[in-house]
């Protein structure tokens, strides 16, 4: 993990607290290891860990100022080593099969038990003597008869492009399936959605199915040839993994000619929780990349929302009477999920009070610069949890013009369950809608891809067809709360979506042999550092409109 996340608490906090809770081998590590980033204990350590580097600190300093322990954690260049926590069998000690069986077991453990039935069939097929442990690896499903494989060729002509769904929120599998949409396009492949583990999306989005184009899983092939044949080629893509890997991926998508590459592959699987799209409309050996659609056209083009998500909103807009008296102010909050979140952002589960002064004067900002200081308007606010919501809605009270606060009443808010993705789709419906969009994502710079979604959806009108139209043309006006981009708090920013931030890897990752693959997104990646956005205080003067 440290690995991977170099300086995020993810990573120094994380081992922190295992060598704490390590009595018999780990208390001499805790203080030279930290010593290692000295920056860090000052700068990034959480509060409650700095109680407990402290109180390590005076043992350690009471027993001498030991080194280090043997074998010692090292890093260099941002590159953590540490040789007890390698592991690897000599391949003498790795029946045949193995890898295969190990692939069971973890997917097995992600409850995708079709998936890993289908291999362990295959390394039972590979070595029968493996049934012997299978029982007690993965319980019940030793007994399953051993299915006949496919041959290590494929006997069809059509080639497939298998988007595998990792556990991702609705804003960044959007972005990834419109991505991997294209990139199928782009090599003439048959695209295969593959839920996989993020199944209860589907209550959120309906495929736009398109023969020879898309497909839904479940016909055998997309799933056990998908997992287990031979001539498959595997593309990961995440903002979080290993610098190696990912400068592989940034290479393949951003400088190579992916029809070339993988044109000897039958079966190519991505996963991924980034939009990946930019890359490979910049990429200088794919024709016509700068012609490929936008996101807002690209998702209309590939999904839309579910019959359900569509009937909540309508169901609430006409009840509210959505629109029809005064125009709409939506804000959305992205707030810390408990059990959810695992990154080292949002921050907190609420917005504190600072933060929501700030919020509500970007508002009335945002009001008088669009609708005109004597504008009457009502609020639409979301959250994705309901501490941040009620404190927002609480706020606004007595704010100037405001007539109502309207929230999605008996909302569903776990992303695990499919009336959680259903309100979830809902509520972006209803941001698509707005007249003026305010966003802000605790205690950072305000990247969201639920909000670029929610961006993107208002094209999709068919579901709205008996709601008000649109006052104005294009997006609607975006503004964003944070205190991280200046001595302003207030800012106008781009409704279009944007690639999450991997230029932290360093050039080992992005500087590719076309040139840097991120610095060639240019403004189209701005916003991840502030740069993009126009800080506001008052005035009416208007900005540009974004066309749709």
């Amino acid at each position: 993990n440290l690995q991977l996340t170099h300086k995020s608490c993810c990573g120094i906090d994380n081992l922190a607290v295992f060598l704490s809770m390590a009595r018999r081998f780990g208390h001499g590590y805790i203080v030279p290891f930290l010593h290692l980033v000295p920056d860090y204990i000052t700068g990034q350590l959480k509060q409650k860990n700095m109680q407990m580097y402290q109180s390590f600190h005076r043992w350690w300093q009471d027993n001498g100022m030991r080194p280090m322990p043997s074998p010692a954690i090292t890093v260099e260049n941002q590159r953590w080593e540490w040789s007890i926590m390698k592991v690897a069998l000599p391949a003498a000690r790795v029946p045949p099969g193995w890898d295969e069986m190990v692939q069971a077991a973890l997917l097995f453990r992600l409850s995708f038990y079709e998936a890993s039935r289908a291999c362990l069939s295959r390394a039972l097929a590979i070595n029968s003597e493996l049934a012997s442990v299978a029982d007690e690896i993965l319980p019940g499903m030793a007994e399953i008869p051993v299915l006949q494989l496919a041959s290590p060729q494929p006997t069809v002509k059509q080639k497939y492009l298998i988007c595998y769904n990792p556990a991702v929120g609705l804003g960044n599998m959007a972005v990834v399936m419109v991505s991997a949409h294209v990139l199928a396009k782009l090599t003439g492949r048959t695209l295969v959605i593959h839920w996989n583990v993020n199944h209860v999306l589907r209550h959120a989005f309906h495929l736009r199915e398109k023969p020879g184009v898309v497909h839904h899983v479940g016909d055998g092939l997309s799933l056990e040839a998908g997992v287990t044949h031979s001539n498959v080629k595997s593309i990961y893509l995440f903002h979080m993994m290993d610098t190696e890997m990912l400068g592989d991926s940034l290479e393949l998508l951003g400088c190579k000619d992916p029809a070339v590459e993988l044109a000897k592959h039958s079966f190519v699987t991505v996963s991924s929780n980034i939009y990946f799209a930019p890359l490979l409309a910049t990429n200088p050996n794919i024709r016509g990349g700068d012609k490929l659609p936008d996101f807002p056209e690209a998702l209309s083009e590939l999904l839309e929302p579910s019959v359900k998500a569509r009937r909540r909103a309508l169901n609430f807009a006409k009840k509210a009477n959505w629109g029809r008296i005064a125009p709409i102010v939506a804000i959305h909050i992205r707030s810390r999920e408990e059990a959810q979140d695992n990154d080292d952002w949002p921050e907190s589960d609420s917005v504190d009070a600072t933060m929501l002064d700030n919020l509500v004067h970007c508002v009335q900002i945002a009001v008088a610069r669009e609708l005109g200081s004597s504008a009457e308007w009502d609020a639409f606010v979301a959250a994705t949890t309901e501490k941040a919501r009620s404190g927002v809605v609480q706020a606004l009270k007595g704010s100037r013009g405001l007539r109502h606060v309207l929230v999605l009443p008996h909302i569903e808010r776990s992303r695990t369950s499919g009336a959680g993705n259903t309100d979830a789709m809902a509520e972006a419906l209803l941001i698509s809608r707005a007249d003026i969009f305010v966003r802000m994502v605790i205690g950072t710079t305000g990247f969201s891809t639920f909000a670029y979604l929610a961006n993107a959806l208002r094209v999709q009108t068919d579901w709205a067809s008996d709601l008000p139209p649109f006052h104005g043309v294009g997006f609607a006006p975006n503004y964003l709360v944070t205190d991280l981009c200046g001595s302003s708090t207030c800012f106008v920013a781009s409704p279009k979506v944007r690639m999450a931030d991997v230029s932290w890897h360093g050039p080992r990752a992005t500087r590719r042999s076309c040139g840097d693959v991120i610095d060639r997104l240019g403004a189209a990646y701005h916003e991840l550092k502030c740069l993009s956005l126009e800080p506001v205080e008052s005035g009416t003067n208007h900005p540009e409109e974004d066309e749709l």
